[in-house]
C-alpha cells in the first residue's frame, strides 16, 4: 500500500503545486510511529500498511469509506463519482481479502450495468524501460474492472484525498 500512497502524493505534488516532497517508506514508518499508531519496532521493519495507515498519513486531506462485503452500493459510486468531479485525486483501494493496493484513477456508470472503476495498480514490475498505456493495459496494470468483480467476502476501504 505504501506504492499506491506514494502514487497518491504524487499526483497532489504534480497537479497541486504543493511543497512537500513525497515520503519514502522509511518517512511513512516514521509517521505511523510519531502520531502513535505504530510501535517503535516498525520503523525500518518489512511489516505492510493497508489503507487505513494510508490515511492517517494524510489524514488532513482524507476521507476513509468503508465497503462492507465488497458492495459498491449506489451511495459508495455517488461518492466516488462526487470525489472525482471534485477533486480528481486518485483513490486508494485496499482490502482484506484483496490485499494487494490499487488505485481506482475514474468511474464509469451505465443504467442497468455494474459500475466500472479504472484501477492502477502501481506494483508494475514486468515491464522494462518506460511503460506506455498500451503495455500497461496488456499486463492489466492498468484496467477496468467491474465492481461485481472485486472480492464480496469481506470488506474494502477507500482512502479519498481531498
Amino acid at each position: 500500500m505504501t506504492k499506491t500512497l506514494q502514487t497518491t502524493l504524487s499526483w497532489y505534488k504534480l497537479t497541486k503545486s504543493c511543497p512537500f516532497d513525497v515520503p519514502t517508506l522509511l518517512e511513512v514508518q516514521n509517521i505511523l510511529h510519531e502520531i502513535g499508531d505504530k510501535p517503535r519496532a516498525f520503523v525500518g521493519s518489512h511489516d505492510w500498511i493497508g489503507t487505513y495507515e494510508c490515511g492517517l498519513v494524510i489524514q488532513y486531506v482524507t476521507k476513509i469509506i468503508r465497503v462492507e462485503n465488497g458492495l459498491f452500493t449506489e451511495e459508495i459510486i455517488k461518492l466516488l463519482v462526487d470525489h472525482f468531479q471534485a477533486h480528481g485525486s486518485p483513490v486508494m483501494l485496499g482490502g482484506y481479502d484483496d490485499s494487494s493496493s490499487k488505485g481506482i484513477i475514474a468511474v464509469k456508470t451505465f443504467p442497468d450495468q455494474p459500475t466500472m472503476l479504472l484501477i492502477c495498480d502501481p506494483h508494475c514490475f514486468e515491464i522494462h524501460g518506460s511503460p506506455t498505456i498500451a503495455k500497461l493495459c496488456k499486463g492489466k496494470w492498468l484496467r477496468w474492472c467491474k465492481v461485481t468483480e472485486l472480492s464480496e467476502r469481506h470488506f474494502y476501504n477507500l482512502c479519498l484525498p481531498l
